[in-house]
């Protein structure tokens, strides 16, 4: 090595010693240069020696040598003190090598930056700080998911965009909710995600199904207008309630939130006011069946339509109605009318069953192939249970076989009555019992089971039986008012 060339390069020594320091190749070795340094180092102290006793003796007399003596004598010691021992010194070779073990000691304190500890607490304190700074990106970059829940799709969406969030849309049929409202997220609200994470959004589909929604409280005007906007129809039917102002909701079928097609109707129970003691019946022969029907539901009437073959009157227009023109009656009696269909020569007569006891006038239509349907009315002048009037008459009408006539049936002077459940029965069963305590059983199919093709199958094949009813069963009410009955298709 270079290095070790340079150190050694011959020396120049003390004359007075020619033959110490050199060796037999004329090169100063590990010994020889430890003994020229020792003496180089002797030669500065005798110096420094001779100039403090020049010094002293310039000062001091000659009688002072004594204490001379044994300042020098201090010098000599406190430079042997300083001076480092012999073994001290190493070669160039010793330093290589010492500084070689070093590297190769895994206990070295780790000086070189390629020592294994060095490279040990490198990677740590680079480990932290890739931490800190990985936290600090990630606080940076999650946000909290906002409730989206119930808003619009496109109110939704601008929420996700401005946070930096991507969305994907998922629509769901849900009746009752409005298209395009959110439904639920993935992530939901509160949860932490980072920004540019997708979230999927699950909107209500437009849907052709719709839910009745709460009319109670409502004025007929609030309520038909509250259904139109949900694209449904009201079907109107008048009651007497002393707790309800007049023209307010008393009830309505069906009830809240029941899923319906869109354009199907509502029936709503009205409030007429105040029961009265007896209201006068209108005149409705000559008016056609709908305008009939207007009149005698707003006067407190509850109208029913018969439909048989006559000579006399105008087709499609009223032709005969019992309770007659000017007779006084319990508000929401039943007004029962006829309908002309014209002429007929097929059709059968009508017996006539006035005056005869329920029971039998109602073997006795059955017996002539009719259907019988009783209806109860407050007359304290006819004893109860006396037919008083029919519909069909027994003159100038013809009916089919199988055809309904309706009786009218006295009550007595006896308008109370308590509302039986009828919730589980089929149709006839449902509107017997009603008719047996004096009530009128207003049927309402429904839509969604029953399907567009109601009118066109009977009942029986549908199996439909009653699910809801208003008023519920136990409530007291009047005789001859109408109880709202809901029918559901059977699966």
């Amino acid at each position: 090595m270079k290095a070790e060339k340079d150190i050694k390069k011959p020396l120049d020594v003390d004359e007075g010693n020619p033959e110490e320091g050199i060796n037999g190749n004329g090169e100063v070795g590990t010994a020889e240069l430890e003994q020229v340094v020792a003496d180089q180092a002797a030669r500065a102290a005798a110096a420094k020696i001779e100039d403090s006793s020049s010094e002293v003796s310039d000062k001091a007399p000659a009688e002072d040598d004594t204490a001379l003596s044994d300042q020098l004598q201090g010098l000599r010691g406190e430079l042997k003190s300083t001076l480092p021992e012999p073994e001290k010194f190493l070669s160039f070779e010793a330093a290589v090598a010492d500084r070689e073990s070093s590297e190769e000691d895994e206990q070295s304190p780790g000086r070189f930056p390629n020592s294994p500890r060095f490279l040990l607490r490198f990677g740590i304190i680079a480990l932290v700080v890739s931490l800190i700074v990985v936290g600090g990106l990630v606080l940076f970059l999650r946000v909290e998911m906002p409730s989206l829940v119930g808003q619009t799709s496109v109110e939704a969406s601008e929420t996700l965009v401005d946070l930096g969030l991507d969305f994907e849309l998922f629509e769901e049929e849900v009746p009752g909710t409005p298209a395009g409202q959110v439904l639920s997220t993935t992530p939901a609200a509160g949860e932490y995600v980072m920004r540019g994470t997708t979230v999927v959004v699950r909107v209500a589909a437009d849907t052709d199904l719709v839910a009745v929604p709460d009319l109670r409280g409502m004025s007929l005007d609030e309520a038909k207008e509250a259904l139109t906007a949900l694209r449904l129809d009201a079907e109107t039917v008048y009651t007497f309630d002393g707790a309800v102002p007049a023209g307010n909701i008393v009830g309505f079928l069906p009830v809240i939130n029941t899923q319906i097609p869109a354009g199907t109707s509502v029936t709503i129970l009205v409030s007429a006011g105040v029961f009265e003691a007896s209201l006068d019946v209108p005149r409705v022969i000559g008016l056609t069946e709908e305008a009939a029907r207007t009149v005698l539901i707003e006067a407190g009437f509850n109208p029913v339509m018969y439909y048989a073959a006559t000579t006399r009157g105008e087709i499609d227009h009223v032709v005969s109605q019992t309770p007659g023109e000017g007779n006084m009656v319990s508000p929401g009696s039943p007004i029962l009318m006829m309908v002309s269909t014209g002429n007929s020569t097929t059709d059968h007569p009508i017996p006539d069953v006035s005056e005869e006891r329920r029971a039998e006038a109602e073997i006795i239509l059955e017996q002539a192939g009719f259907e019988p349907e009783p209806f109860s009315i407050v007359d304290a002048g006819v004893d109860a249970g006396t037919v008083i009037s029919q519909m069909p008459p027994a003159q100038d009408a013809l009916l089919r076989s199988g055809d309904p006539v309706g009786l009218l049936v006295s009550a007595g002077a006896n308008s109370a009555a308590e509302v039986p459940s009828v919730l589980g029965l089929d149709e006839e069963s449902a509107r017997d019992t009603l008719r047996g305590v004096g009530l009128n059983a207003v049927f309402i199919f429904d839509p969604v089971l029953a399907g567009s093709s109601v009118d066109d199958i009977s009942p029986e094949v549908r199996g439909d039986i009653v699910t809801q009813q208003f008023p519920a069963g136990g409530s007291q009410y009047h005789i001859g008012l109408p109880v709202l009955v809901f029918l559901s298709a059977q699966d």
